[in-house]
């Protein structure tokens, strides 16, 4: 009785983890502080986000429902030294909204080998926004690099959406996901090249658009679709 009364407790717990999907769980920012400190401190890991600025449009503002809007000369930046596992597998997940779209090339979010906002050679995996949609990039411990050439997700205008960029060293393989759309694309590299830092916002890309974060998590290890599609935000912004 006692085997079968701890195998329900284990049964119980083991559900809720996944049921909150926090399993694996590197780092989860919710934004559902009014104190900027707390805000931009998560809460799994006690990574720090830092502001750091390129250009004018500084704005950082904290609304009450749990979001954050951010300027476009402004990025937040988290160190990441110590978490070199995700470059054999990473999972970064965002819900976001942009203010304004803008029709040059700019990144969105990602991981980098510099803390300086971030140009084409520091990115080592991230996502790519233009008028074309969204894709991704990726380089790997090789030098080989990873992208997408058709099949951009769109996403919509003046409303939140989710935004997953996944990399699976095993498999080779480097995903999006929008808003439950999937794209998948073969990655040449079992290994992303070395980063330093996790970094979202302005990226150094000349007429950055403002945007409003809701949540930021990135987990050790590639999620599958169906997985990313049922995280919840704590605390969703409307």
């Amino acid at each position: 009785m006692k085997k079968i009364s701890m195998f329900l407790v284990l049964l119980a717990f083991a559900g809720s983890v996944f049921a909150d999907f926090t399993q694996n769980m590197v780092a989860r920012w919710t934004f559902n502080s009014a104190d900027p400190k707390e805000a931009l401190t998560d809460d799994v890991g006690k990574l720090l986000l830092a502001r750091t600025f390129c250009g004018r449009d500084t704005l950082f503002e904290l609304h009450d429902d749990g979001t954050v809007t951010l300027g476009g000369a402004i990025a937040l930046v988290a160190d990441l030294a110590k978490y070199k596992e995700l470059a054999d597998g990473v999972t970064i997940w965002c819900r976001l909204k942009e203010q304004e779209k803008t029709k040059i090339v700019q990144f969105r979010m990602g991981l980098t080998a510099e803390n300086k906002p971030a140009d084409w050679k520091q990115m080592v995996f991230t996502d790519v926004s233009s008028e074309k949609g969204v894709a991704f990039r990726a380089v790997g411990d090789n030098g080989k690099e990873a992208g997408m050439a058709s099949e951009y997700p769109q996403a919509p205008k003046d409303a939140f959406y989710s935004l997953a960029i996944v990399f699976n060293g095993k498999t080779k393989r480097c995903q999006i996901v929008l808003d439950g759309k999937s794209v998948m694309r073969h990655a040449p590299m079992s290994k992303l090249a070395d980063f330093s830092h996790f970094m979202l916002g302005r990226l150094k890309a000349s007429g950055g658009s403002r945007i409003v974060v809701d949540e930021i998590r990135i987990y050790k290890g590639a999620l599958s679709p169906e997985w990313i599609d049922e995280i919840e935000p704590v605390g969703k912004g409307k």
